[in-house]
């Protein structure tokens, strides 16, 4: 007799892709379970497989029960399924099979196939908006042709919206406002997902790593971290980060692992997030723009925290208790500097971030320059 364990959603490979199955009614302790032609991600080339063979005389809906001992992935590694529930054990006297039967089984699967394919949307790409908002979900061709305005091509679009809603919910970006938070982002990096690398990067002292990808992941050391992470070399070839998938996982991969910036986007802070993927407030309005334009096309409006009529607050932003980034809103918002675009220039927002600057700046010899400095723009409003 051989014990076995069911697969579930988000269950890895030995490859490094992951199992999303097709159903969400039969689920155990909280998360569904896979069935035999569920679709499973390869951890190397970022397509989509389908799982081929199933737990004899076990199915819901007709549909073989994946499972660990007798199901694999069809992606070119052959990857073994890695179950995360030990309490999702099953035990059968039944002959282990090798893949050669699993191929000849009663689900005949066919040839593997790319993400075009195997990730169903939701509907048809033609379709209405849907009436709910993007929580749980797959975010629909209608939607997305809302946000990526930049692309053109039905072909492109395709490619990253499959890309996002296979490894937006696996880094832990599943609610409509999360995912506001983070495409609003993107479409401030891309132009609306226009550009994949940084223009004119070629000329960049930091390159060939220059920004590539919908996060505009930029220098060597993230490529190499990222390299680690996809397990594939980057580092040799960064162009990988110009198309699907890699140009779309590493943003997801930066934003959520490098930057950890899902926690905040949940707390809705939008100033925080901004600042740390741009290192300051370059084009701050309008990435706030593309944000309530998503907002609206998500309908997230009632994971709503911290925004009112469309505008966030200095006060209530993480920055508020950050010396760098406080001074670097007063400095954005100061009309003193208009080479710092991208907000509008007022002096009460930029005596703010000044203040609190100079409030969270110690009263030492060490930081006497940098208070001066301080002082020296707030008097000079």
């Amino acid at each position: 007799m051989s014990t076995g364990y069911f697969l579930r959603k988000y269950d890895r490979t030995t490859c490094g892709g992951v199992i999303y199955p097709s159903q969400d009614k039969f689920k155990i302790l909280g998360l569904p379970v896979a069935r035999a032609g569920d679709s499973v991600t390869c951890g190397k080339d970022g397509k989509v497989y389908q799982i081929m063979g199933s737990v004899p005389k076990m199915a819901y809906k007709g549909i073989g029960l994946a499972g660990s001992i007798h199901s694999k992935s069809t992606c070119p590694c052959m990857a073994e399924l890695l179950p995360s529930c030990e309490k999702a054990k099953y035990s059968t006297d039944h002959m282990v099979l090798s893949p050669s039967a699993m191929r000849a089984s009663v689900f005949d699967l066919g040839t593997p196939q790319h993400a075009q394919a195997a990730h169903k949307p939701v509907k048809h790409p033609d379709e209405e908006l849907p009436s709910t908002c993007a929580c749980d979900r797959d975010i629909t061709m209608a939607e997305f042709k809302l946000i990526a305005t930049g692309v053109t091509d039905e072909n492109t679009l395709r490619s990253y919206l499959d890309s996002l809603n296979l490894w937006m919910p696996w880094h832990g970006i599943t609610t409509c406002r999360a995912k506001a938070h983070f495409l609003s982002q993107a479409c401030g990096e891309t132009g609306e997902f226009k550009y994949m690398a940084e223009i004119g990067g070629k000329t960049k002292k930091y390159a060939p790593y220059y920004g590539r990808g919908i996060l505009m992941l930029t220098h060597k050391d993230n490529y190499i971290k990222y390299s680690q992470y996809a397990n594939i070399d980057v580092g040799n070839d960064p162009n990988e980060l110009t198309s699907a998938p890699n140009c779309i996982i590493s943003g997801i991969w930066a934003y959520s692992y490098l930057l950890k910036l899902n926690d905040k986007a949940e707390k809705d802070d939008f100033i925080y997030v901004t600042a740390r993927i741009n290192g300051g407030f370059n084009g701050y309005n309008a990435r706030l723009s593309s944000f309530n334009k998503v907002v609206k096309i998500l309908k997230a409006e009632h994971l709503n925290k911290l925004c009112t009529n469309g505008q966030f607050k200095f006060e209530e932003s993480k920055i508020y208790d950050n010396r760098v980034y406080s001074q670097e809103w007063g400095l954005w918002h100061d009309p003193h500097y208009p080479k710092d675009k991208g907000t509008g220039k007022n002096k009460i927002d930029a005596l703010a971030g000044y203040r609190r600057a100079l409030n969270l700046t110690p009263n030492d010899k060490n930081h006497e320059v940098i208070r001066k400095s301080l002082n020296n723009k707030i008097n000079a409003l």
